[in-house]
């Protein structure tokens, strides 16, 4: 292809299995000597740097990651790349986040890979192919501690998922009554012996059940009472109070919006089904498994 094209670029050449950065361009840097001279024409050898590799996180199945070593690797890929005389030299990248060759300055790195880049680039420019040793990086400011949450002087569950499904008893059986954002804190007034995993917590002036794998809680966890019977009683008044919500349109008819209280809930308008649904059927959210 050198016999079309004006030189040979290597876009990337940290590699899985990684390679010796001084052989890989010493070889390619060669190689287009070698057609320029075949070809009777100049032929660009246009070396890269890269400070690191990280692809994980958009490729977890066949990424890999080349660790930065706090600058070093950058500063071995500008010393092969010098020491292989090109014509240019690339970067590879400015602002390849996704790739994790970046670099632009940014909160881990601060800008020490600006300065790396700059102090090379301008060795090369000179026309050196020494080792270049930078000035070291300004030390980084010591983030201030995070502010510590308040421990709360009640049992308390926080939403940690980003809608909880507030439920009539404690199980998915039960109507589902309402639902909680994520942040939400909802007092726990009790826990039930049937399924332990489940919390009984207030809102406004009603209580309702929680799935115990989608909050966190804290408090005074010794002083919440264990709940022996399903509250039948109590779900069926909420069952009659989320119907109260709901629109009596006719079958084909759009169902009443949800509307939003003044706190991190939402109560629920469930459309009325005809014929009534059997006793076994439960809702299906699209936001939780339970």
């Amino acid at each position: 292809y050198l016999a079309v094209f004006d030189g040979h670029h290597l876009y990337s050449n940290t590699w899985n299995p990684p390679a010796n950065l001084t052989a890989t361009n010493a070889k390619f840097a060669a190689q287009v000597a070698q057609a320029g001279a075949r070809l009777g024409a100049t032929k660009l050898w246009v070396a890269t740097v890269m400070p690191g590799y990280d692809d994980v996180r958009i490729r977890p199945r066949g990424g890999f990651a080349k660790d930065r070593e706090g600058g070093a690797y950058f500063e071995r890929s500008w010393n092969a790349a010098i020491a292989s005389n090109p014509s240019w030299i690339v970067i590879n990248s400015f602002n390849e986040w996704p790739e994790g060759s970046y670099i632009e300055p940014s909160v881990a790195h601060g800008d020490r890979y600006l300065g790396i880049a700059a102090a090379y680039s301008a060795a090369f420019k000179a026309g050196g192919g020494a080792a270049v040793v930078p000035a070291p990086p300004p030390p980084m400011p010591t983030p201030p501690p995070p502010t510590p949450t308040p421990v709360p002087t009640v049992p308390t569950a926080y939403v940690n998922t980003a809608l909880l499904n507030l439920r009539a008893g404690p199980g998915t059986a039960f109507a589902v009554v309402g639902q909680a954002r994520s942040g939400a804190a909802l007092v726990i007034r009790g826990r039930s012996t049937q399924a332990p995993d489940w919390w009984q917590v207030e809102q406004g002036d009603t209580l309702v059940w929680v799935f115990g794998g989608l909050v966190t809680t804290g408090g005074p966890m010794d002083q919440v009472a264990w709940v022996a019977d399903a509250p039948t009683a109590q779900a069926e008044a909420l069952a009659a109070a989320a119907a109260d919500e709901v629109s009596t349109a006719q079958d084909g008819d759009r169902p009443a919006e949800p509307r939003q209280s003044a706190s991190n809930t939402v109560l629920l308008s469930l459309p009325v089904l005809s014929p009534p649904l059997d006793p076994d059927f439960r809702p299906v959210t699209p936001y939780l498994a339970r």
